[in-house]
């Protein structure tokens, strides 16, 4: 899902934005067969450990808190 409108929006408002990005399937017409939900569901499940450490991460670091 895009998150364009709402960055646009942020940044207008004089926000810095930091974006996550996580491809949980190719989409229709990128793969042979039908896009399955429970599929999309597994990928982003076994992702959220390493994002919230990424996050964790980022914040312990500081790098969220900038002016």
């Amino acid at each position: 899902m895009s998150t364009v409108l709402e960055v646009i929006a942020a940044r207008h408002m004089g926000l810095r934005v930091l974006g996550f990005s996580l491809v949980t399937n190719m989409g229709v017409g990128l793969v042979d067969g039908p896009v399955d939900h429970g599929d999309v569901l597994r990928v982003g499940s076994s992702a959220a450990a390493d994002v919230a450490r990424l996050t964790s991460d980022l914040i312990a670091d500081g790098v969220l808190w900038h002016a």
